[in-house]
This record gives C-alpha cells, structure tokens and sequence, in this order.
C-alpha cells in the first residue's frame, strides 16, 4: 500500500485536497520500482529528486515526464489526461465507480465521474451484456 500524507502543488508540499491521508495498493511491479528507487534512502527522503539529488521542482518533473514517451515514440499526456484514462480504464475493466473514488481520493462520487469517459466500444459491450444468459 501506498500512504498518500502530502501533495505537492506549484513547488510547495501541501496537505492533499481532500484534507486527510489515503491508502492505496499497487501493483508488484510498482512495488519493485518503488523499492528500488528508495533503497538506501532515508524514510522523509523524497523518491523523486534532480540528477544532483535536489527535490524536483514541479516543472523538472513535467519536462521529465513529457520527454520519455517523446524518446520512445508515444504520445505525450499530461498528468491530468493520465488520470482521466486511469479513472476510466479502472471503470472498464470493472471496478465500482465507488471503489476508483475510494482510490483516487475524491470526496464524493460526482468528482469521480466526471472523470470516466465511455468509447463507443464501450457502450456496444454495454449492450451485448443484456444478450448474455
């Protein structure tokens, strides 16, 4: 699990917009990730920092996180369409609408679905379901 306590907002660590800390699982795979990216850190230390070990500053990060999908060839999204196809990929594949809200921190479930977006493949599944037995 992942205890999310701060956020960091236009370079300055503020309490998350709901107000309290959440939990949230993660995959093994960010799990490795994660555990190879704070071994031999302090428990406080950031995970992520600049090549001289300074905390990034938000556009640091942005400019980072822009130039790798551009180095291998995919699109580039902004954190906020990210989270926009996660929201809507959890829904996709199952997931109550409740439960993604639960995960992402929203206080209240309208936020949540603004967030989800159906394809038009979406709503032919939707459909097909009321033909399953």
């Amino acid at each position: 699990m992942i205890c999310v306590r701060r956020a960091f907002s236009e370079d300055e660590v503020v309490t998350p917009k709901s107000g309290h800390k959440r939990l949230a699982p993660m995959t093994d795979e960010l799990r490795s990730v994660l555990e190879s990216a704070v071994r031999g850190k302090l428990p406080g230390a950031r995970v992520i920092t600049t090549e001289n070990g300074t905390t990034a500053r938000r556009t640091f990060v942005l400019r980072k996180s822009k130039a790798l999908p551009c180095r291998l060839g995919l699109p580039g999204w902004s954190f906020h369409s990210l989270r926009h196809a996660f929201i809507s990929e959890l829904v996709r594949a199952g997931a109550s609408v409740e439960a993604v809200r639960l995960l992402v921190g929203h206080s209240k479930l309208d936020v949540t679905q603004r967030y989800v977006h159906a394809t038009a493949a979406d709503v032919r599944v939707a459909i097909a379901r009321l033909r399953e037995p």
